[in-house]
């Protein structure tokens, strides 16, 4: 793929009609080259440069300035010894420089660079929230507890096909006793055969101890072999706790039942 093709594809995405007047040009390079390698940075410096080149890179996409001004100007740096180093530098490593700045704040989806600070920090929308309410009471140290508890670590998982019920995928990971996730699918992520795809999904957990709660196995016998069920573990107070379809003749379980009275409701099936 040649640069411009892209810078093209990058643009698109950004669903914005292309700008008369952007920042967002080839600052150094000939936009037809063939992409050996990309390197993405908030700023082109001479350390990124060289990082770049050392990982066989030809082509820098920079947020900031290469050349020290807004539209990277050059007309007054003609006689800079610093600005004639770095453009040898880059020439001499045969690396482009694009800038992607404008497109990037204007995109449809909402500003690129806020969208990932937020995500870095795991600064949700439902946690925004929570953050202005303490702020507007001037509730520091409730600030400081969302703050804590909204710090976030990306940690490995992996999809796991239900092979009893092929719709059906479990998320498995190093999950920690006690430990505090939140598990964020994108909007559009998903997509089934029909052409629908999921909207955004966000969803918080902890991992409970399985030493405070009991694994309930019961033995449903049924009228016939065929016949389904739903069977439900109620609490004392008759609440839904739990609840397994598709029944037939045979044990099942129920994992994590908390401490207390507990009830069970069978009804079959109808689909």
């Amino acid at each position: 793929m040649k640069v411009q093709e892209l810078i093209d594809r990058i643009i698109a995405k950004c669903g914005v009609e292309p700008l008369d007047r952007t920042c967002d040009q080839v600052i150094e390079g000939d936009p037809q080259t063939e992409i050996t390698g990309i390197v993405t940075t908030f700023m082109a410096t001479v350390d990124v440069i060289r990082e770049a080149y050392r990982v066989g890179a030809n082509l820098i996409i920079t947020h900031e300035p290469t050349y020290f001004t807004g539209d990277d100007e050059r007309d007054w740096l003609a006689q800079d010894p610093v600005y004639f180093e770095k453009r040898q530098l880059l020439l001499q490593c045969g690396i482009c420089v694009w800038r992607f700045h404008d497109y990037l704040h204007m995109a449809t989806e909402g500003d690129g660079i806020y969208r990932g600070l937020l995500r870095e920090l795991g600064w949700l929308m439902e946690s925004l929230r929570e953050y202005r309410a303490a702020l507007e009471k001037n509730d520091l140290p409730e600030l400081t507890r969302l703050l804590e508890d909204n710090s976030i670590e990306d940690i490995p998982v992996r999809m796991v096909r239900d092979t009893g019920m092929l719709r059906r995928w479990q998320v498995r990971a190093p999950w920690k006793l006690g430990g505090q996730y939140t598990l964020t699918i994108p909007e559009g992520a998903i997509t089934d055969v029909a052409g629908l795809s999921n909207d955004s999904i966000i969803r918080k957990y902890t991992v409970l101890d399985p030493e405070k709660f009991a694994t309930v196995l019961i033995h449903v016998r049924g009228r016939d072999d065929g016949t389904k069920y739903i069977v439900q573990l109620l609490d004392g107070s008759n609440a839904l706790k739990q609840e397994k379809r598709d029944v037939t003749t045979g044990d099942i379980r129920f994992n994590y039942v908390p401490a207390g009275e507990i009830k069970f409701r069978e009804q079959p099936h109808q689909n």
